[in-house]
């Protein structure tokens, strides 16, 4: 592996690892993992379960940067949701039964966008 300008490999540098350096942020990986016991209560292990009918979480030494959506990204996610929203109060004003569930409807659809693109 080479030197980067300052004498360290890209793992060692973290000048050159920063992602205004205009290099990729490392993607991290798991230190451990957390999955249900069969006795109960939950186990640990350095590699997730195989074959077992409940998940397993990844263990990181720091919570993984999360992306934000673009506007535009909010804009196409949103649209169908906002649009039942917004034909909903235009017929029946903002008062009317089922406004809540439209705005919640809406703030999933937000909420799914952004754990899909921080999760892949």
């Amino acid at each position: 592996m080479g030197k980067c300008e300052h004498g360290l490999t890209s793992k060692e540098c973290l000048v050159c690892a920063s992602p205004k350096h205009g290099a990729a942020e490392p993607v991290q990986e798991p230190v451990a993992w957390r999955f249900q016991s069969a006795v109960g209560g939950w186990a640990y292990g350095s590699q997730p379960p195989l074959g077992r009918k409940y998940p397993a979480y990844p263990l990181y030494t720091a919570p993984p940067e999360r992306l934000p959506l673009t506007e535009e990204e909010i804009d196409v996610t949103t649209a169908q949701e906002r649009d039942a929203l917004l034909d909903h109060i235009y017929e029946y004003g903002t008062a009317a039964e089922g406004v809540l569930e439209r705005i919640r409807k809406l703030c999933r659809a937000v909420e799914k966008a952004v754990w899909e693109k921080n999760h892949g």
